[in-house]
């Protein structure tokens, strides 16, 4: 399996994506927030047998270049529709996970020619969700967002994100991320290079989750 990293100018922002060719359907990869294009790695062999894989990194997130503000569901939005308009000459099937998934939502519903089906994988899809799920997890993402933007090396990132506050049902209030998840999770690594690598937003922002407000 070969994989082809490239980049896509929409003509506001410069879009990191992944290719796997093949002689099968397109089908876009779309991730969730403050990921990469690395969340779908450990299943793309399986998916290459079947599909011609596309997974771009969203604005502001992995490789994918960063722009002052315009980071809303639109925005999102507009720049799928762009790469698939100019890199997909046929209707695609979009897999997307969390953010990923409301984005392909909307890009299906405003580019219905260049979508063939959706798959949604945990996404909040209505209002009421979206807001419990901000007020259940606002002390955890207000932790990332002050983590992101490449301000801390990695290996202090890891360390912080160790005391990051995690919610655990059952519990009223959260408890550090190491509780959870012990000492030598590789999910630390993991996080610790999105964070690195996400778009860091202003302090007034509230929570990295503001991203993806509705336009």
């Amino acid at each position: 399996m070969e994989i082809r990293e490239s980049t896509f100018d929409t003509g506001a922002v410069t879009l990191n994506y992944v290719e796997v060719a093949s002689s099968g359907t397109s089908l876009v990869l779309l991730h969730g927030g403050n990921a990469r294009w690395q969340s779908f790695e450990s299943i793309l062999s399986d998916l290459a047998a079947i599909w011609h894989i596309y997974a771009p990194d969203f604005r502001g997130q992995g490789k994918s270049g960063w722009i002052s503000g315009s980071y809303r569901l639109q925005d999102y939005t507009d720049d799928t529709i762009s790469f698939l308009r100019h890199h997909i000459h046929e209707p695609a099937y979009l897999f997307g996970h969390s953010l990923g998934g409301i984005v392909a939502l909307m890009v299906a519903a405003q580019y219905p020619a260049g979508v063939r089906a959706v798959a949604v994988g945990d996404a909040p899809l209505s209002s009421q969700t979206w807001h419990d799920h901000l007020l259940q997890s606002q002390d955890r993402v207000v932790a990332w967002r002050d983590l992101s933007g490449g301000q801390k090396p990695l290996d202090q990132i890891i360390e912080l994100l160790k005391d990051a506050p995690t919610e655990v049902l059952g519990r009223r209030e959260p408890v550090p991320m190491r509780v959870v998840m012990g000492e030598d999770s590789a999910f630390y690594v993991w996080q610790a290079t999105n964070l690195y690598q996400s778009q860091r937003l202003p302090a007034e922002a509230g929570s990295l989750s503001l991203r993806l407000k509705v336009a």
